[in-house]
């Protein structure tokens, strides 16, 4: 009975899903762009990256949602990732990046999560 009164998609949505999904497989600068932004943030953090989608474990939900607030008010969106969505005890910021985040962005960042104190200060230009 859910189906009963739907209808299809509108033609212009499913030209736009096929478009973006044609230029996602011919744009492999894009995915070039976007490993070498995770590469940076990997070595920032320390860590080898298997995806641009980077969670950094802060404990709790308060600390989590603080530092998500002080990060949005430096221009960068990191939203807190609390119970019951994660263990208790293991909130969490959930950095995504993108193919449209510049070598400068990524930088940008990390220095405002020194700032922060999520991360201990040091030199990042050779990163």
């Amino acid at each position: 009975r859910t189906y009963v009164y739907s209808t299809s998609l509108p033609v212009p949505v499913v030209a736009a899903a096929h478009a973006a999904l044609l230029e996602a497989t011919d744009s492999s600068y894009l995915r070039d762009q976007l490993w070498e932004r995770t590469k940076q943030l990997g070595a920032a953090l320390g860590r080898q990256l298997t995806s641009p989608i980077v969670a950094v474990i802060v404990g709790s939900e308060e600390a989590a949602l603080k530092l998500s607030r002080e990060l949005l008010q430096r221009g960068f969106h990191v939203p807190a990732i609390r119970p019951p969505t994660v263990a208790p005890g293991s909130a969490r910021l959930r950095i995504t990046l993108s193919s449209a985040h510049s070598e400068q962005d990524v930088n940008d960042l990390v220095h405002a999560l020194q700032q922060c104190g999520v991360l201990p200060r040091r030199d990042i230009s050779r990163l």
